[in-house]
């Protein structure tokens, strides 16, 4: 038996099917040997399919590639990259925008100023499939205070430069041909040309435009600078301070000759023009129905010669609700649909819609787009359920959130013959082992330092802010156990009394993962505090058939009939059976013996601490009827053999071929507990004291 002790604290505040399962494998030994191998955090907020294997990852602390079913890398960072430098290093800081298209990638990079979010710059590379990336690296996008006249298609806009990082993250980001799209708060919509390595700002309308025409000469007037697009200010302050909110820009796609912009109010369809010039047609709640005027996400799905354009859309004003609007004809009507959902993304191919949202992930397949009605369905929460071989036991995990943060639909064989859904959350990444979403692989990042094979996390953790799923808030509990059927799990206070106790039976698919909720057995949420967790599970079960691969292995003291038992796990009978027991364990042996079968008695250890003399083996028969030989086996028969045995096992030792363990007690006073223990099996191996 094993028992480990875990401290946990809690507090009420937060402190600062198809073919599967399949798992596949390529070569990662010489992937970029700067990178840091497996996720450094739980938090990703973007999810990107690239090339044949490839799944960047936008990660709370940095980017991270998933580049087959098991190999993933954060790549490494440095703080001290130039502007323009070619490096294959990432900025400091979370992931704020991702984007890929055809071989290359973008990514944006933010960190936590003093008391806002600033931005800490941006990444490209025209291709980022291979083993090393190089990486072109940006400053954050800021402006001069000279900078109120910006040059745009050859012509010029006024604007109010943006001159600091603080609140000037890069949202959202879209690649089209040479163009690279992105948006920020305060930092607006901005374009770079890969070819002329230019960035430039681009004006959107103003809150109270309709249309923005910036390919028309008489929107112009002629100024020493140059031709000075008219009546125009590019501001994105609140509008009581002269600004507006359309020139806050959170999420853009851009294709063809089309892009896409959703802002603080409302989305922007623009045509770009010769020199780049781009006419804008703006869309609001109040004047074009869409269903909340903050527009967070889009999407767009190409079905049955439709552009359909999708928004995932925020309150912003009264009168407004969050939900997901979308339009058929370029933005000529919108419709709107999960009234009252938050959501966060959205990606389409072909009729299926997938929307990640607060309350978890949602689907809808499209027969005719024209249609309003759409029937949505939502996934449950993600659980892992992996069977481990043939021990009957399972590898269970699942993501203690209802909030998906982000989804992506994967059509790439090879991941699967039909499509694979991959989803992130603030509690890792889960990819769908059947497209109907009943099994998961889950990806976390390992929070243990190498020193600890169990341990809690977040530790200290609150109910009522961390891992929220259904209700309840839960803390997880890391532990390596790979056999055993049940953990049993015991929490105490720190006045050592039992508040809490929970079985984990591995062999039911429904578990879920060792986790606790903060509850006591009355389903009362406990007191502030230090608790103490008491894990128990057989460790030497587990060792067995775990090191040593023997094809069974069990903790007798936990079957209820032996006899029975033996006949489950080996219904043919035993050859040869070598017995350290004694006892009920040899009568019941005895009964499963093959005819002409083979006993060898070493040790008696159920006998050497009985008080009164046992009535013998009732069974002998059986060992007349199955012409059974039992042989007693002592070490000293075999002195003429000590040498030859010492050599061949120092041999076998230095190869790892005989593995063994100790269980060893420190002091001869630890003596008599040691003898204790080793009659009441809490040893693995042999027993020692150390003098």
């Amino acid at each position: 038996m094993k028992i480990a002790i875990l401290l946990t604290f809690i507090s009420s505040f937060v402190f600062s099917q198809g073919v599967f399962p399949k798992f596949y494998k390529i070569n990662t030994l010489d992937f970029d040997s700067s990178a840091i191998r497996g996720l450094t955090t739980n938090v990703i907020g973007d999810i990107l399919p690239q090339s044949d294997t490839l799944l960047w990852l936008g990660t709370g602390s940095g980017l991270a590639v998933l580049r087959d079913t098991s190999s993933i890398f954060t790549l490494s960072t440095n703080k001290n990259i130039a502007e323009g430098q070619a490096t294959t290093s990432t900025p400091e800081g979370a992931v704020s925008a991702l984007e890929v298209s055809g071989n290359a990638l973008f990514a944006a990079f933010a960190t936590s100023g003093e008391n806002i979010t600033k931005g800490n710059g941006l990444i490209y590379s025209s291709n980022s499939t291979g083993k090393t990336v190089s990486w072109t690296y940006f400053d954050q996008l800021v402006d001069t205070e000279a900078d109120s006249l910006s040059p745009f298609a050859k012509r010029f806009f006024r604007g109010l430069p943006i001159t600091v990082k603080e609140a000037n993250v890069t949202y959202d980001a879209a690649i089209n041909g040479n163009n690279i799209y992105t948006t920020s708060w305060a930092g607006g919509l901005r374009r770079y040309n890969t070819t002329t390595k230019i960035w430039q700002r681009v004006p959107l309308p103003e809150d109270s435009d309709l249309l923005l025409n910036t390919c028309d000469e008489s929107s112009y007037t002629t100024t020493t600078s140059g031709s000075v697009l008219r009546d125009f200010y590019l501001n994105p302050r609140d509008p009581e301070d002269g600004g507006n909110h359309n020139h806050k820009a959170f999420s853009v796609i851009s294709f063809s000759d089309t892009v896409w912009v959703g802002t603080a109010n409302g989305v922007n369809r623009g045509i770009v023009g010769p020199n780049g010039c781009i006419n804008w047609t703006h869309y609001t709640p109040n004047n074009d129905g869409l269903s909340g005027g903050f527009v967070v996400d889009l999407a767009l799905q190409q079905f049955k010669g439709h552009n359909i354009v999708w928004a995932a859309t925020v309150v912003a004003e009264t009168g407004e609700t969050n939900g997901v609007s979308y339009s058929i004809d370029g933005g000529d009507t919108w419709n709107t649909t999960l009234i009252g959902e938050r959501a966060y993304n959205i990606t389409a191919s072909d009729s299926i819609v997938l929307v990640a949202t607060k309350s978890g992930l949602w689907k809808t397949i499209i027969d005719d787009p024209a249609d309003e009605g759409m029937p949505w369905a939502k996934y449950k929460p993600a659980k892992q359920m992996l069977e481990i071989g043939s021990t009957g036991t399972y590898k269970f995990d699942e993501i203690l959130s209802n909030e998906v943060v982000a989804v992506a639909y994967d059509k790439r064989p090879f991941y699967s013959s039909e499509a694979t859904i991959w989803i992130s959350s603030w509690d890792g990444l889960a990819r769908a082992m059947n497209i109907q979403g009943g099994n998961w692989q889950i990806y976390r990042a390992s929070f243990n330092d190498g020193s600890k094979k169990v341990f809690a996390y977040p530790n200290p953790f609150s109910p009522y802010e961390h891992n929220q799923l259904d209700g309840d808030g839960y803390v997880h509990i890391n532990i390596n156990v790979k056999v055993s059927f049940v953990v049993k799990m015991d929490i105490f206070n720190f006045a050592m009394e039992k508040v809490r106790s929970i079985e984990f039976d591995r062999r039911r698919t429904s578990m879920g993962s060792f986790k606790w909720n903060g509850k006591d057995d009355s389903g009362r949420i406990v007191d502030n505090g230090v608790y103490f967790i008491r894990l128990e599970f057989d460790e030497k079960v587990e060792w067995l058939k775990d090191e040593l691969k023997v094809d069974y292995a069990f903790n007798y003291k936990k079957v209820e009939n032996l006899v029975v038992h033996f006949k489950e796990i080996c219904p043919d009978g035993f050859d040869i059976y070598f017995d350290n027991v004694c006892g009920d364990f040899l009568e019941s042996a005895i009964f499963q013996m093959k005819n002409y079968g083979r006993i060898v008695i070493c040790g008696r250890i159920s006998q050497m601490n009985v008080t009164t003399p046992g009535s013998g083996i009732k069974n002998m028969a059986y060992v007349l009827v199955k012409r059974l030989t039992i042989k007693g086996f002592l070490i000293f028969d075999h002195e003429n053999e000590k040498e030859p045995f010492e050599t061949d096992m120092l041999k076998w030792l230095s190869e790892g071929k005989v593995k063994f363990k100790e269980t060893i007690y420190q002091g001869l006073e630890s003596a008599p507990k040691s003898f204790i223990d080793l009659l009441e099996g809490k040893n693995i191996g042999k027993m020692l004291v150390k003098i």
